[in-house]
């Protein structure tokens, strides 16, 4: 787990909820990766770092760092469009699930 997720984990309270949407993973291109992106009015490229797994393996890496509950799953694109969303949702330790329609 890097620094930043780590910060993240160790912040939240009993009860909380992590969640967080982003692409798909590229089949077969797992783990972290690296983007340079533009900026304007600098010629230095921002670095975007972003980790990139299935739905089956952020669901297992969050589970093994401690986090219950972990619900990851891919949402079809809409319409004209080609690549979906993964929704990741997990409770931190000492949460409690809501009983339906709480």
């Amino acid at each position: 787990m890097n620094t930043t997720a780590w910060d993240t984990y160790a912040r939240r309270k009993p009860g909380g909820v992590l969640a967080f949407s982003q692409r798909p993973a590229v089949e077969g291109c797992y783990g972290c990766q690296a983007s340079y992106i533009t900026q304007a009015d600098d010629p230095n490229p921002l670095v975007v770092k972003r980790w990139d797994y299935t739905p089956e393996m952020w669901a297992d890496r969050l589970k093994r760092h401690g986090f219950r509950h972990p619900l990851a799953n891919e949402i079809g694109p809409p319409g004209g469009w080609k690549t979906g969303t993964l929704l990741v949702r997990a409770l931190t330790p000492g949460a409690r699930a809501r009983a339906a329609g709480a």
